[in-house]
């Protein structure tokens, strides 16, 4: 079991590879974009992209890279491994803030915070002051999950050194490790929550965008390359964004035609379990768009960066101070 003081000290070897800087992975024309997971419904938009053209029609030829973990999928970004990632917006800020990492939110993937506190129905913790002195899954220590607890805690003047973070699959199945005992909650992701809501699995599921309001996940590059390949940064997005509409149209209904055609044809084990993908996708459709399924809002938000910083400063999360402004940018999407 880790402690959150050995996130701060397992984050650190990590995050200062980040320092080195960093250059194009594969020249003007081409493009690696990591994955900081498997790929999944989470993914569609980068999926979509590379299958249906759009990074083509912007004349760029993308690569996707699977990765494991945020830590990791940062680190390729900021050592030209990789040319763009998503990561949630408190990964990014940790990396920028205590380790000067190159690094730049260049457009909001989703506004929202995707991540749920999942507890039993019998044994329900709906707020951090019940998370004192107690164990809680995260996917990785120091990651998102990791990070968002961490701001979830802080929201309720609770010291994180107070919470044991213990290493846990985000899986459903992951309650059982509830129901012994093993931990009291755990953070899942938009997927899992919505696969325990559909089949009504006795559990409670709180949504942590209601108290930690802070970006969710955003698409981030080494601030080297808008410098030395802006154009560059530019077609990415706007593949991204035809993506985005792309699926926009394609799931309104909830049927997902196209985008499940694309899924089989290219990437049969994300679409292996037709069902599951499917209430996956509305899930994920939700948080893109809204119950009114508008079009997306790609630009970062001021408002949910400056409340992410002022989180992270009042807990000690992070050293210092940081100015919203080096953290993102909306000048390389379409006007």
């Amino acid at each position: 079991m880790l402690t959150s003081s050995a996130v701060r000290r397992l984050s650190l070897p990590v995050l200062a590879v980040l320092l080195a800087g960093c250059a194009p992975s594969e020249g003007e024309q081409g493009a690696t974009i990591t994955t900081p997971f498997a790929l999944s419904a989470a993914m569609a938009p980068e999926m979509v992209a590379v299958s249906e053209g759009l990074f083509a029609k912007q004349g760029i030829s993308v690569r996707l890279n699977p990765g494991n973990g945020s830590a990791q999928a940062l680190q390729q970004v900021a050592t030209g491994q990789a040319d763009l990632t998503t990561v949630g917006g408190s990964d990014l800020l940790s990396a920028v803030a205590n380790e000067g990492a190159p690094l730049l939110s260049v457009a909001s993937k989703k506004q929202v915070l995707p991540y749920y506190l999942v507890s039993s129905a019998d044994a329900a913790i709906t707020s951090p002051q019940q998370l004192t002195g107690k164990s809680v899954g995260v996917l990785s220590v120091g990651g998102t999950t990791s990070q968002t607890l961490n701001l979830f805690l802080a929201a309720g003047g609770v010291d994180p050194k107070s919470v044991t973070q213990v290493v846990a699959p985000n899986s459903p199945a992951t309650l059982d490790m509830v129901r012994r005992g093993q931990i009291a909650a755990y953070v899942s992701n938009l997927e899992v929550a919505s696969v325990l809501r559909a089949e009504k699995t006795p559990a409670t599921i709180v949504d942590l965008d209601q108290t930690v309001r802070v970006p969710g996940a955003v698409w981030v590059v080494c601030t080297e390359l808008t410098k030395s390949a802006p154009a560059k940064v530019s077609a990415l997005l706007a593949g991204l964004a035809a993506a985005m509409e792309f699926l926009r149209t394609d799931g309104r209904d909830g049927t997902w035609t196209r985008t499940l055609a694309l899924f089989e044809r290219d990437y049969p084990e994300v679409a292996r379990d037709r069902a599951g993908l499917i209430v996956q996708l509305n899930a994920q459709y939700r948080e893109w768009f809204g119950e009114s399924g508008a079009a997306a809002d790609l630009k970062n938000s001021p408002e949910r960066w400056q409340a992410a910083i002022d989180f992270a400063t009042r807990s000690g999360l992070i050293k210092g101070t940081v100015p919203a402004g080096t953290l993102y940018s909306n000048d390389y999407l379409a006007r």
